[in-house]
């Protein structure tokens, strides 16, 4: 129910900022969600590091919980190399590296491919 949640308010929220009326009709809301969510779980992590690297809060709010976004622009931007998504427990954990800090960044990602994949949380190998 989570990820259906966050599906509707990744796409009625930006409609509603620019004062657009709801869908009178049902398909067109259907083709709406479905062009606006994220099929593929690393696309999410890859999202919310490009948004963080950026300073771009608005566009890390559409794929992650206002927690995540909160915690992740609270620590200094840096770059950092991805190393891929792997599966575990029904949660993505997609990883992303700075070799010069020997710091990993852990990111959550839940969801499915029909509803859409959104960032849970995120850790750094240095809370450990």
């Amino acid at each position: 129910m989570r990820a259906i949640t966050f599906c509707l308010i990744l796409v009625f929220a930006p409609l509603a900022a620019t004062a657009r009326p709801f869908f009178a009709n049902p398909s067109e809301a259907s083709a709406a969600i479905q062009k606006g969510k994220i099929s593929d779980p690393a696309d999410a992590a890859r999202r919310l590091y490009s948004a963080w690297r950026q300073r771009n809060r608005k566009a890390a709010l559409k794929v992650a919980e206002p927690k995540v976004v909160n915690k992740l622009f609270g620590v200094r931007r840096m770059a950092m190399k991805f190393k891929g998504c792997n599966l575990q427990d029904e949660i993505f954990y997609c990883a992303y590296h700075n070799a010069s800090l020997d710091l990993d960044m852990s990111i959550e990602v839940i969801g499915g491919a029909s509803a859409g994949y959104h960032v849970r949380w995120v850790t750094f190998s240095s809370e450990h």
